[in-house]
Protein backbone atom coordinates (compact mmCIF):
# COMPACT_ATOMS: atom_id res chain seq x y z
CA UNK A 1 0.00 0.00 0.00
CA UNK A 2 2.88 2.32 0.78
CA UNK A 3 4.76 1.58 -2.46
CA UNK A 4 1.97 2.72 -4.82
CA UNK A 5 1.51 5.83 -2.71
CA UNK A 6 5.23 6.71 -2.90
CA UNK A 7 5.28 5.97 -6.58
CA UNK A 8 2.28 8.19 -7.18
CA UNK A 9 3.80 11.03 -5.18
CA UNK A 10 7.17 10.85 -6.92
CA UNK A 11 5.70 10.08 -10.32
CA UNK A 12 7.58 6.76 -10.46
CA UNK A 13 5.93 3.50 -11.45
CA UNK A 14 5.70 0.73 -8.89
CA UNK A 15 7.64 -1.55 -11.23
CA UNK A 16 10.55 0.91 -11.24
CA UNK A 17 10.55 1.10 -7.45
CA UNK A 18 10.64 -2.70 -7.18
CA UNK A 19 13.52 -2.89 -9.67
CA UNK A 20 15.44 -0.19 -7.79
CA UNK A 21 14.83 -1.97 -4.48
CA UNK A 22 15.98 -5.31 -5.86
CA UNK A 23 19.07 -3.68 -7.36
CA UNK A 24 19.91 -2.13 -3.99
CA UNK A 25 19.45 -5.41 -2.15
CA UNK A 26 21.55 -7.23 -4.77
CA UNK A 27 24.33 -4.65 -4.45
CA UNK A 28 24.31 -4.95 -0.66
CA UNK A 29 24.46 -8.76 -0.78
CA UNK A 30 27.22 -8.64 -3.40
CA UNK A 31 29.28 -6.24 -1.28
CA UNK A 32 28.77 -8.41 1.79
CA UNK A 33 29.96 -11.48 -0.14
CA UNK A 34 33.04 -9.67 -1.40
CA UNK A 35 33.92 -8.47 2.09
CA UNK A 36 33.59 -12.04 3.39
CA UNK A 37 36.04 -13.18 0.72
CA UNK A 38 38.44 -10.43 1.76
CA UNK A 39 38.13 -11.56 5.37
CA UNK A 40 38.96 -15.14 4.38
CA UNK A 41 42.03 -13.96 2.46
CA UNK A 42 43.12 -11.79 5.38
CA UNK A 43 42.64 -14.71 7.79
CA UNK A 44 44.80 -16.92 5.56
CA UNK A 45 47.48 -14.23 5.49
CA UNK A 46 47.40 -13.77 9.27
CA UNK A 47 47.66 -17.53 9.78
CA UNK A 48 50.61 -17.72 7.36
CA UNK A 49 52.43 -15.00 9.30
CA UNK A 50 51.74 -16.78 12.60
CA UNK A 51 52.95 -20.07 11.17
CA UNK A 52 56.12 -18.42 9.84
CA UNK A 53 56.90 -17.14 13.34
CA UNK A 54 56.23 -20.58 14.84
CA UNK A 55 58.51 -22.23 12.30
CA UNK A 56 61.30 -19.81 13.22
CA UNK A 57 61.00 -20.75 16.88
CA UNK A 58 61.08 -24.45 15.93
CA UNK A 59 64.35 -24.02 14.07
CA UNK A 60 62.71 -24.19 10.65
CA UNK A 61 63.44 -20.60 9.71
CA UNK A 62 64.16 -21.49 6.09
CA UNK A 63 60.45 -22.03 5.54
CA UNK A 64 59.44 -18.71 7.08
CA UNK A 65 60.30 -16.46 4.11
CA UNK A 66 58.22 -18.70 1.84
CA UNK A 67 55.17 -18.25 4.07
CA UNK A 68 55.82 -14.53 4.46
CA UNK A 69 55.88 -14.14 0.67
CA UNK A 70 52.59 -16.02 0.49
CA UNK A 71 51.12 -13.80 3.20
CA UNK A 72 51.85 -10.59 1.32
CA UNK A 73 50.81 -12.08 -2.02
CA UNK A 74 54.29 -12.11 -3.59
CA UNK A 75 53.84 -15.41 -5.39
CA UNK A 76 56.75 -15.01 -7.81
CA UNK A 77 59.19 -14.51 -4.94
CA UNK A 78 57.61 -17.43 -3.12
CA UNK A 79 58.16 -19.70 -6.14
CA UNK A 80 61.80 -18.56 -6.39
CA UNK A 81 62.35 -19.34 -2.70
CA UNK A 82 60.78 -22.80 -3.07
CA UNK A 83 63.03 -23.53 -6.05
CA UNK A 84 66.08 -22.28 -4.15
CA UNK A 85 65.15 -24.53 -1.23
CA UNK A 86 64.74 -27.48 -3.58
CA UNK A 87 68.12 -26.74 -5.15
CA UNK A 88 69.69 -26.42 -1.71
CA UNK A 89 68.57 -29.97 -0.93
CA UNK A 90 69.68 -31.42 -4.24
CA UNK A 91 72.33 -33.80 -2.89
CA UNK A 92 72.19 -36.40 -0.15
CA UNK A 93 74.88 -34.55 1.81
CA UNK A 94 72.87 -31.31 1.71
CA UNK A 95 69.70 -33.08 2.86
CA UNK A 96 71.53 -34.78 5.72
CA UNK A 97 73.13 -31.49 6.76
CA UNK A 98 69.70 -29.83 6.78
CA UNK A 99 68.17 -32.63 8.86
CA UNK A 100 71.14 -32.55 11.27
CA UNK A 101 70.73 -28.79 11.68
CA UNK A 102 67.00 -29.08 12.41
CA UNK A 103 67.59 -32.04 14.72
CA UNK A 104 70.20 -30.10 16.74
CA UNK A 105 67.87 -27.11 17.03
CA UNK A 106 65.05 -29.33 18.24
CA UNK A 107 67.13 -31.53 20.54
CA UNK A 108 68.67 -28.90 22.82
CA UNK A 109 65.40 -27.36 24.05
CA UNK A 110 63.98 -30.82 24.70
CA UNK A 111 67.03 -31.93 26.68
CA UNK A 112 66.62 -28.91 28.97
CA UNK A 113 63.23 -30.27 30.09
CA UNK A 114 64.00 -33.06 32.60
CA UNK A 115 61.11 -35.34 31.59
CA UNK A 116 61.68 -34.99 27.86
CA UNK A 117 65.43 -35.25 28.32
CA UNK A 118 65.05 -38.49 30.26
CA UNK A 119 62.72 -39.88 27.59
CA UNK A 120 65.27 -39.05 24.88
CA UNK A 121 68.10 -40.65 26.85
CA UNK A 122 65.97 -43.77 27.36
CA UNK A 123 65.14 -43.93 23.64
CA UNK A 124 68.84 -43.62 22.76
CA UNK A 125 69.72 -46.39 25.23
CA UNK A 126 67.03 -48.66 23.72
CA UNK A 127 68.37 -47.91 20.26
CA UNK A 128 71.93 -48.75 21.35
CA UNK A 129 70.74 -52.05 22.84
CA UNK A 130 68.94 -52.89 19.60
CA UNK A 131 71.99 -52.04 17.50
CA UNK A 132 74.33 -54.05 19.70
CA UNK A 133 71.94 -57.03 19.64
CA UNK A 134 71.64 -56.94 15.86
CA UNK A 135 75.42 -56.59 15.43
CA UNK A 136 75.94 -59.65 17.68
CA UNK A 137 73.44 -61.60 15.58
CA UNK A 138 75.25 -60.62 12.38
CA UNK A 139 78.59 -61.63 13.86
CA UNK A 140 77.37 -65.13 14.72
Amino acid sequence: MLTPLLGAIAGIATKDLVIAGLAGISAALGAKTLFRRDEAVEDRRRNAIKMAAELKTMGLGRFSPILEDFAVGDLSSMVHRVRAFRDMLASDEDRLAFVDDVFAKQLLPRLRDPQRGQAIIQAVDEFRQGVSASSKEQAS
